[in-house]
Protein backbone atom coordinates (compact mmCIF):
# COMPACT_ATOMS: atom_id res chain seq x y z
CA UNK A 1 0.00 0.00 0.00
CA UNK A 2 2.85 2.37 0.85
CA UNK A 3 4.50 1.68 -2.53
CA UNK A 4 1.23 2.35 -4.34
CA UNK A 5 0.78 5.62 -2.45
CA UNK A 6 4.35 6.65 -3.30
CA UNK A 7 3.76 5.90 -7.02
CA UNK A 8 0.55 7.93 -6.95
CA UNK A 9 2.37 10.89 -5.41
CA UNK A 10 5.11 10.63 -8.06
CA UNK A 11 2.55 10.61 -10.88
CA UNK A 12 0.68 13.55 -9.36
CA UNK A 13 3.93 15.50 -9.09
CA UNK A 14 4.83 14.65 -12.70
CA UNK A 15 1.42 15.80 -13.96
CA UNK A 16 1.78 19.02 -11.98
CA UNK A 17 5.24 19.68 -13.44
CA UNK A 18 4.03 18.96 -16.98
CA UNK A 19 1.03 21.26 -16.69
CA UNK A 20 3.26 24.09 -15.39
CA UNK A 21 5.97 23.67 -18.03
CA UNK A 22 4.10 23.11 -21.30
CA UNK A 23 3.67 26.28 -23.39
CA UNK A 24 -0.10 26.47 -23.08
CA UNK A 25 -3.10 25.45 -21.04
CA UNK A 26 -4.15 21.82 -20.64
CA UNK A 27 -7.89 21.72 -20.05
CA UNK A 28 -11.27 20.05 -20.07
CA UNK A 29 -14.20 22.00 -21.49
CA UNK A 30 -17.76 20.82 -20.90
CA UNK A 31 -20.81 21.86 -22.91
CA UNK A 32 -24.16 20.90 -21.37
CA UNK A 33 -27.30 20.16 -23.43
CA UNK A 34 -28.90 23.40 -22.16
CA UNK A 35 -25.99 25.49 -23.55
CA UNK A 36 -24.13 26.09 -20.29
CA UNK A 37 -20.38 25.52 -20.38
CA UNK A 38 -17.49 25.30 -17.95
CA UNK A 39 -13.87 24.23 -17.56
CA UNK A 40 -13.92 21.31 -15.06
CA UNK A 41 -10.13 21.29 -15.25
CA UNK A 42 -7.61 23.86 -16.46
CA UNK A 43 -3.93 24.08 -15.64
CA UNK A 44 -2.47 27.24 -14.15
CA UNK A 45 -1.46 28.36 -17.65
CA UNK A 46 -5.11 29.38 -18.09
CA UNK A 47 -3.95 32.74 -16.76
CA UNK A 48 -1.31 33.06 -19.51
CA UNK A 49 -3.83 32.26 -22.25
CA UNK A 50 -6.88 34.23 -21.02
CA UNK A 51 -5.86 36.20 -17.90
CA UNK A 52 -8.48 34.18 -16.03
CA UNK A 53 -7.69 31.92 -13.08
CA UNK A 54 -8.81 28.27 -13.50
CA UNK A 55 -11.16 28.45 -10.52
CA UNK A 56 -13.03 31.38 -12.12
CA UNK A 57 -14.06 29.15 -15.05
CA UNK A 58 -14.63 25.97 -13.04
CA UNK A 59 -18.45 26.29 -13.11
CA UNK A 60 -18.99 28.91 -15.84
CA UNK A 61 -16.91 29.46 -18.99
CA UNK A 62 -18.39 32.88 -19.76
CA UNK A 63 -15.36 34.71 -18.30
CA UNK A 64 -13.13 32.92 -20.84
CA UNK A 65 -15.55 33.37 -23.74
CA UNK A 66 -15.70 37.10 -22.93
CA UNK A 67 -11.96 37.32 -23.69
CA UNK A 68 -12.42 36.11 -27.29
CA UNK A 69 -12.15 38.89 -29.88
CA UNK A 70 -15.64 40.17 -30.83
CA UNK A 71 -14.99 39.41 -34.52
CA UNK A 72 -13.95 35.82 -33.71
CA UNK A 73 -16.34 34.76 -30.94
CA UNK A 74 -19.16 33.51 -33.19
CA UNK A 75 -16.78 31.42 -35.30
CA UNK A 76 -15.32 29.87 -32.13
CA UNK A 77 -18.79 29.03 -30.78
CA UNK A 78 -19.85 27.62 -34.16
CA UNK A 79 -16.73 25.46 -34.34
CA UNK A 80 -17.43 24.08 -30.86
CA UNK A 81 -21.02 23.30 -31.86
CA UNK A 82 -19.85 21.54 -35.03
CA UNK A 83 -17.37 19.48 -33.02
CA UNK A 84 -20.09 18.53 -30.52
CA UNK A 85 -22.65 17.64 -33.18
CA UNK A 86 -20.29 15.52 -35.29
CA UNK A 87 -18.03 14.33 -32.45
CA UNK A 88 -14.99 15.47 -34.40
CA UNK A 89 -11.79 16.96 -32.95
CA UNK A 90 -11.97 20.70 -32.32
CA UNK A 91 -9.18 22.75 -33.90
CA UNK A 92 -9.44 26.49 -34.20
CA UNK A 93 -7.29 29.64 -34.47
CA UNK A 94 -8.72 32.83 -32.99
CA UNK A 95 -7.85 36.09 -31.28
CA UNK A 96 -8.32 37.06 -27.67
CA UNK A 97 -8.33 40.55 -26.19
CA UNK A 98 -6.66 40.56 -22.77
CA UNK A 99 -6.46 43.40 -20.22
CA UNK A 100 -2.68 43.14 -19.78
CA UNK A 101 -1.40 41.48 -22.97
CA UNK A 102 -3.71 43.11 -25.50
CA UNK A 103 -4.75 41.25 -28.64
CA UNK A 104 -3.14 37.82 -29.00
CA UNK A 105 -3.69 34.77 -31.21
CA UNK A 106 -4.60 31.35 -29.79
CA UNK A 107 -4.76 27.85 -31.25
CA UNK A 108 -6.96 25.24 -29.60
CA UNK A 109 -6.91 21.50 -30.22
CA UNK A 110 -9.21 19.11 -28.33
CA UNK A 111 -10.94 15.74 -28.59
CA UNK A 112 -14.64 15.45 -27.63
CA UNK A 113 -16.32 12.75 -25.58
CA UNK A 114 -20.10 12.41 -25.15
CA UNK A 115 -21.14 11.89 -21.54
CA UNK A 116 -24.19 9.89 -20.34
CA UNK A 117 -26.13 13.10 -19.49
CA UNK A 118 -25.85 14.30 -23.11
CA UNK A 119 -23.13 16.86 -22.43
CA UNK A 120 -19.85 16.86 -24.36
CA UNK A 121 -16.47 16.98 -22.63
CA UNK A 122 -13.37 18.02 -24.58
CA UNK A 123 -9.84 17.19 -23.45
CA UNK A 124 -7.39 19.60 -25.03
CA UNK A 125 -4.62 22.11 -25.21
CA UNK A 126 -4.56 25.82 -26.11
CA UNK A 127 -1.36 27.66 -26.98
CA UNK A 128 -0.19 31.12 -28.08
CA UNK A 129 0.47 31.45 -31.82
CA UNK A 130 0.79 35.25 -31.97
CA UNK A 131 4.36 35.29 -33.30
CA UNK A 132 3.53 32.76 -36.02
CA UNK A 133 0.47 34.75 -37.13
CA UNK A 134 2.44 38.03 -37.19
CA UNK A 135 5.12 36.34 -39.30
CA UNK A 136 2.45 35.02 -41.71
CA UNK A 137 0.92 38.50 -42.01
CA UNK A 138 4.34 40.08 -42.69
CA UNK A 139 5.13 37.44 -45.31
CA UNK A 140 1.73 37.97 -46.97
CA UNK A 141 2.26 41.73 -46.96
CA UNK A 142 5.72 41.41 -48.53
CA UNK A 143 4.39 39.05 -51.21
CA UNK A 144 1.28 41.02 -52.21
CA UNK A 145 1.89 44.71 -51.46
CA UNK A 146 4.40 47.25 -52.73
CA UNK A 147 6.72 48.20 -49.83
CA UNK A 148 7.09 51.81 -51.05
CA UNK A 149 3.43 52.72 -51.60
CA UNK A 150 1.63 50.03 -49.60
CA UNK A 151 -0.60 49.42 -52.62
CA UNK A 152 -1.51 45.93 -53.87
CA UNK A 153 1.02 44.63 -56.41
CA UNK A 154 0.68 42.66 -59.63
CA UNK A 155 0.94 39.32 -57.78
CA UNK A 156 -2.16 40.18 -55.71
CA UNK A 157 -4.03 41.31 -58.83
CA UNK A 158 -3.27 38.00 -60.58
CA UNK A 159 -4.25 36.04 -57.46
CA UNK A 160 -7.60 37.84 -57.24
CA UNK A 161 -8.23 37.43 -60.97
CA UNK A 162 -7.56 33.68 -60.77
CA UNK A 163 -9.92 33.33 -57.80
CA UNK A 164 -12.66 35.28 -59.54
CA UNK A 165 -12.26 33.32 -62.79
CA UNK A 166 -12.50 30.04 -60.86
CA UNK A 167 -15.64 31.32 -59.11
CA UNK A 168 -17.22 32.36 -62.43
CA UNK A 169 -16.45 28.94 -63.93
CA UNK A 170 -18.03 27.14 -60.96
CA UNK A 171 -21.16 29.30 -61.22
CA UNK A 172 -21.30 29.11 -65.01
CA UNK A 173 -21.26 32.90 -65.29
CA UNK A 174 -19.34 35.46 -67.34
CA UNK A 175 -17.40 38.47 -66.15
CA UNK A 176 -15.69 41.57 -67.47
CA UNK A 177 -12.41 43.27 -66.63
CA UNK A 178 -11.58 46.94 -67.07
CA UNK A 179 -8.03 48.28 -66.93
CA UNK A 180 -7.31 51.97 -66.54
CA UNK A 181 -3.81 53.12 -67.39
CA UNK A 182 -2.23 56.53 -66.94
CA UNK A 183 -0.13 57.68 -69.90
CA UNK A 184 3.21 59.31 -69.19
CA UNK A 185 3.03 58.55 -65.47
CA UNK A 186 6.83 58.66 -65.32
CA UNK A 187 6.69 62.38 -66.14
CA UNK A 188 4.48 62.97 -63.06
CA UNK A 189 6.97 61.07 -60.88
CA UNK A 190 9.92 62.98 -62.35
CA UNK A 191 8.25 66.39 -62.08
CA UNK A 192 6.38 66.02 -58.78
CA UNK A 193 8.32 63.26 -57.03
CA UNK A 194 7.43 59.70 -56.00
CA UNK A 195 5.82 60.82 -52.73
CA UNK A 196 3.17 62.79 -54.63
Amino acid sequence: LETLLHELQDRTQLLSQLSHRVPGVIYQFRLYPDGRSCFPYASERMWDMYEVHPEEALHDASCVIARIHPQDVQAVLDSIETSATNMLPWRHEYRVVLPQQGTRWRFGDAVPERLPDGSVLWHGFITDITERRLHQERTHRLAYYDPLTGLPNRRLLIDRLERELAHLRRCGRLGALLFIDLDNFKQINDARGHAV
